[in-house]
């Protein structure tokens, strides 16, 4: 059964090759094409095209097409379950490469194909190709080099997973107390997969991520901001009784068994609050709690995620990932949650002792938001980022040494050492 699912791998593995080759050939004369006769245009086309990850895509289109310098385009691969499909009237959405749930085997494929002509539009009508996730048109990111002979400007905006192997991720995040990828699955096509994007995303392209996602990385990389249109402000902060409220995606992540152990204990001990736990719910039924709550916990870990994002443009206090040294962002006000029953109980009792203390830390929240997060941030950011101007951070100068220290393949060791040339 192994033998046979591991053949029906290496045979589709071996077609999206083939395939993504001969998109990649026929491309070649588009891309010669657009590089020799391209135009300077005083309004800028941009194409948002990936993954949606927690509302990014749309974040990230709405936001930029609201500035007169960009003409917007969207291109979405895949949906998110909570979060609704890109609606803007001022944005172009190619839904028809949207692949679906209940898509059946040939829709799928039928969709793959019309991926791979939509390269051409890529290189003949933009300026500038940002992609959300690594995924792109083209099998292996064969579409990368294309679009850069073609003269785009080209963004790869990493997102996590696609680019974390967790096994050797533990060893940058264990240094500063995260137990968080300690059990991730080793698997070399997995490795392989990650450093291949990797690789692939920093050699072509400009690269927007975190420490906490690009386990291989070799050369400086941009800091990626959020990106959160204004919400409601929580009017729970002053609420003699607070609402506390945690909202997990994925409840071995988030720490959820953890949380509720604290929020038992400190109900037991006799803390007066409310607490909800909000699990596979729609993301606007999700901000409308948090339009009452007081206090949000997120998830143990080193970087704020979208959740703790909209709690803060809510204005509530958010306990969260937030370890400066990974996540790159100066200030953050998000307090960190460890993976510890007394980090969290020692992090919710000062708040449920101290109303003026929960006052400030939203209000500090609220202005952090606005500040680095808000779209009128980002577009001060996008402007800095396409001349190369904004914040970057380097791979840790034993970056070799905490991956190597989790390395237990051989192929692991192997690859390490390739790569940060200590053969």
């Amino acid at each position: 059964m192994i033998i046979l699912s591991l053949l029906k791998l290496i045979v589709e593995l071996f077609f999206k090759f083939i395939i993504s080759l001969i998109g990649f050939l026929i491309a070649l004369p588009f891309a010669v094409f657009a590089r020799l006769f391209q135009k300077s245009r005083k309004v800028k086309k941009i194409l948002i095209a990936g993954v949606e990850t927690s509302a990014n895509i749309q974040e990230i289109s709405a936001t930029l097409s609201t500035s007169p310098k960009y003409l917007v385009d969207v291109a979405q691969f895949e949906e998110h379950p909570f979060y609704p499909p890109v609606e803007n009237e001022k944005i172009k959405v190619f839904s028809q490469l949207t692949i679906w749930k209940n898509d059946s085997v040939g829709v799928n494929v039928l969709k793959n194909w019309r991926r791979i002509l939509f390269l051409y539009r890529a290189v003949l009508y933009y300026d500038i190709v940002f992609f959300n996730m690594s995924e792109s048109f083209l099998f292996f990111n064969f579409d990368y080099p294309i679009l850069v002979l073609a003269k785009k400007i080209l963004i790869v905006r990493q997102c996590g997973d696609e680019v974390r192997y967790r096994p050797l991720q533990h060893g940058i995040h264990s240094q500063f107390g995260i137990e968080q990828w300690q059990n991730g699955r080793r698997s070399v096509l997995d490795m392989l997969f990650k450093l291949r994007n990797q690789i692939m995303a920093e050699t072509f392209a400009i690269v927007i991520s975190t420490k906490d996602h690009s386990t291989f990385q070799l050369k400086d990389i941009f800091v990626r901001p959020y990106i959160q249109k204004p919400l409601k402000r929580t009017t729970g902060l002053s609420n003699e009784v607070p609402l506390i409220i945690h909202a997990p995606s994925d409840t071995k992540i988030k720490g959820t068994a953890l949380v509720k152990e604290v929020v038992a204990s400190l109900k037991d001990q006799g803390y007066h609050f409310k607490f909800e736990l909000l699990t596979g719910l729609k993301n606007a039924v999700v901000l409308e709690k948090l339009s009452h709550a007081s206090i949000v916990i997120d998830q143990p870990g080193a970087v704020p995620a979208r959740f703790a994002v909209e709690a803060m443009a809510s204005g509530c206090v958010v306990i969260g990932g937030n370890v400066p040294e990974i996540n790159g962002l100066e200030g953050c006000p998000v307090i960190p949650f460890l993976p510890q029953k007394t980090n969290l109980e020692n992090s919710l009792k000062k708040l449920l002792d101290d109303p003026d203390f929960r006052i400030f830390k939203g209000e500090e929240n609220y202005r952090y938001w606005h500040k680095n997060f808000s779209p009128d941030a980002f577009l001060l950011y996008f402007e800095s980022l396409l001349v190369k101007k904004a914040n970057r951070f380097s791979k840790f100068e034993n970056q070799f040494d905490l991956l190597y220290g989790e390395a237990e393949k051989w192929y692991e060791k192997v690859a390490l050492k390739i790569i940060y040339r200590k053969l």
